[in-house]
């Protein structure tokens, strides 16, 4: 089972986890240069249980743009058990 069920509870958790802050200003990179998100859109986190606190730093710079989100964490497991859910070999 995934330590976050439910879309709600990601948003809530990750917005609230601790991160490194080295990992602000490619953070911010990323979300206002590479992606050039703006406030009127509605973006998606996908990630993992290994790479939350990337997505944590994410997810902090999306609020500073005041942007709209969703997040989701995929069970670290289940690619493990050598489930590809359908993708190549």
């Amino acid at each position: 089972m995934s330590l976050i069920n439910t879309a709600e509870q990601s948003n809530r958790q990750l917005n609230k986890l601790a991160f490194d802050p080295q990992l602000t200003p490619g953070a911010r990179n990323a979300v206002r240069v590479c992606l050039r998100v703006q406030p009127s859109e509605i973006v998606t986190v996908i990630t993992d249980e290994v790479s939350l606190e990337i997505a944590a730093a994410l997810v902090r710079e999306l609020e500073q743009v005041g942007c709209r989100y969703q997040t989701w964490v995929l069970e670290a497991n289940r690619f493990a058990a050598g489930d590809r859910g359908g993708f190549g070999d």
